[in-house]
């Protein structure tokens, strides 16, 4: 059982974000996230270091009945592929996470934990079972509230989550409370170093699905530049089938390609708006954390040498 717990604070971010989309699309602040944490178990200390997202389904009453069992272990496997560009692919699965409204674990929460633990036991087992009667003590549970504005309540000095691991006693499953501290160090390092390696290794690829995308572009406009020139035949007119035909692609077009092009489009600006806040934010957040733990290793040195000096030295 791991004795102590660190959270990277990009796990935080990237709840944070799934929680923002989500609402945005539904637009309402009644949308429960629930996802997967991916991290390091080192037997006495257990490192989170990333997080995804998880489908589930809901029940007459709108809570959460069932987990899908394909997508976590799919999101799980594509997590651990063996890349050497991969940073997580030596991760493990610890846990799940949801927001609750006050931090604390929901009534029907303890059932979606034993499903979770039960589907990665057969999953690293090798077998397909799915039976819920198994509950894993090591798997752990994050509840965080994300409604609580903690920029204008003074007397909130935390971030408003809680950690839980499941304990089954006398045949009564239960959730204890554990500690555990946010790492804000390292996390946005690992986060922006994959992604920019990812970036460099899709670089080739990009480049030639756009050479042919501009090449298809570019064969596509001599078919349009050789229909206008056949359009300036007069004799071309006196075909009332062929003008029928044409009427009829150029009023359907149109109401058939721009309203789905202009949502493509702003989903895409809204996504990549997304990404491009949340990196700066972790790159600066990345940049603070540096100056702050030079300044504090300053602080040591002046004051372990002003103690050799005073003690040892006159």
């Amino acid at each position: 059982m791991a004795q102590e717990i660190q959270i990277n604070s990009v796990v935080l971010l990237g709840m944070s974000e799934q929680y923002t989309r989500l609402n945005i699309q539904k637009l309402k602040n009644t949308q429960r996230i629930v996802g997967g944490l991916m991290g390091k178990n080192m037997g006495g200390k257990v490192i989170i270091n990333s997080s995804f997202e998880l489908v589930y389904e809901v029940d007459n009453l709108n809570e959460i009945s069932k987990i899908d069992k394909d997508h976590l272990i799919k999101k799980v496997q594509l997590i651990k592929k063996d890349d050497p560009y991969n940073h997580f692919r030596n991760d493990e699965f610890i846990g799940w996470y949801s927001n609750t409204p006050d931090s604390q674990y929901q009534k029907n929460d303890i059932e979606i934990h034993k499903q979770i633990s039960n589907i990665m036991n057969h999953f690293q087992a090798g077998d397909d079972g799915d039976s819920v009667d198994k509950l894993n003590e090591e798997t752990l549970y994050l509840t965080i509230n994300l409604n609580q504005n903690i920029l204008n309540n003074p007397n909130q000095r935390n971030v408003p989550m809680n950690l839980y691991r499941g304990e089954e006693k006398n045949n009564q499953f239960s959730f204890l409370q554990v500690p555990y501290t946010i790492n804000a160090e390292k996390g946005e390092t690992i986060s922006i170093e994959a992604a920019s390696s990812s970036s460099s290794q899709l670089k080739s690829k990009f480049s030639e699905k756009m050479q042919s995308t501009l090449n298809a572009v570019n064969r596509y406009n001599e078919k349009i530049e050789e229909l206008l020139k056949l359009l300036e035949n007069p004799q071309v007119s006196k075909n009332m089938l062929l003008m029928r035909e044409l009427k009829e692609i150029l009023n359907a077009y149109p109401s058939q390609v721009q309203g789905q092009l202009d949502q493509a489009l702003l989903t895409q600006y809204s996504d990549a708006n997304i990404m491009s806040f949340l990196s700066a934010i972790s790159a600066t957040n990345r940049v603070v954390q540096d100056v702050y733990s030079c300044n504090s290793n300053l602080k040591n040195s002046k004051n372990n040498y002003g103690f050799e000096y005073a003690g040892g030295f006159r």
